[in-house]
């Protein structure tokens, strides 16, 4: 924690359109709200960054890992509380924690950010005006573990998408919360093999590292399978057609009792 810099908190609805076929926040709106939070807590750290678009610079997000013991159900609130926890090497470490309204824990998060320019997104040299430390390490929070580069095996791909106009944000990428939902989609593709029944999709851990940019147009294949003796672990890989060029990677565990259905 910045000493000088308190946390951040806000409360965020969980609206209908935000929850899957259980009332159940989707994985992708909680990653919206950490991202809506991020951004109101450093429009709070003005006397720190300064003005970004004045200085030609932009975040962009590198890591993110979330454990969770439940999410929010419509039409309850969310309150997520976020702050920046210093530098590690090139990266920001931002924290979140995720409670209901009533002030029970849902979860936790840990994110990392790097600094890039905002014409051609090449990752900057922090500010030594910034004044960050190494952020200290804490047993309650999650690291940001690094996914394998390669290891991964997958018979075929279980979904094919084209990135279009509501997946690009205003860095002129798609957005953060689209490689989410993408990548929920790929395990939930996989998990009902083409059958209509809705599972139920309890996520309890969610890893995510975002290795390439996607543009406009791009068509991207999904991969997605549990992990070799651990059945409620998905490993999940998105890469660009025809390139073969890995956009993201992630993990995805579910809850033990995973097996409701709608």
């Amino acid at each position: 924690m910045l000493i000088g810099h308190p946390p951040g908190r806000w409360s965020f609805p969980v609206r209908s359109s935000d929850t899957d076929a259980h009332s159940q926040l989707h994985l992708s709106a909680l990653f919206a709200c950490m991202q809506e939070a991020a951004f109101l807590h450093l429009a709070q750290l003005d006397d720190l960054f300064g003005d970004f678009d004045a200085l030609g610079l932009c975040w962009l997000l590198s890591r993110v890992s979330v454990r969770l013991d439940a999410l929010p159900v419509w039409p309850e609130a969310i309150v997520v509380e976020t702050r920046h926890r210093g530098l590690r090497r090139l990266t920001f470490v931002r924290d979140f924690t995720f409670r209901t309204s009533d002030g029970r824990l849902l979860g936790q998060a840990v994110s990392e950010w790097l600094v890039a320019d905002q014409a051609d997104h090449r990752p900057q040299r922090p500010d030594p005006a910034w004044l960050f430390t190494r952020p200290a390490e804490t047993d309650d929070l999650p690291a940001c573990p690094r996914l394998p580069s390669s290891g991964w095996t997958f018979s075929g791909p279980v979904l094919v998408r084209r990135a279009c106009f509501s997946d690009i944000d205003k860095n002129h990428h798609v957005n953060n919360t689209r490689y989410v939902a993408w990548a929920t989609d790929a395990v939930q593709a996989a998990r009902q093999a083409g059958s209509r029944t809705i599972l139920r999709l309890d996520v309890r851990a969610f890893d995510i590292h975002y290795q390439h940019e996607v543009s406009l147009g791009s068509e991207l294949a999904f991969f997605a399978a549990p992990e070799p003796g651990r059945p409620l672990y998905w490993r999940v890989e998105a890469r660009t057609e025809p390139q073969d060029e890995i956009v993201f990677r992630a993990g995805l565990l579910l809850a033990a009792a995973n097996s409701e259905q709608l």
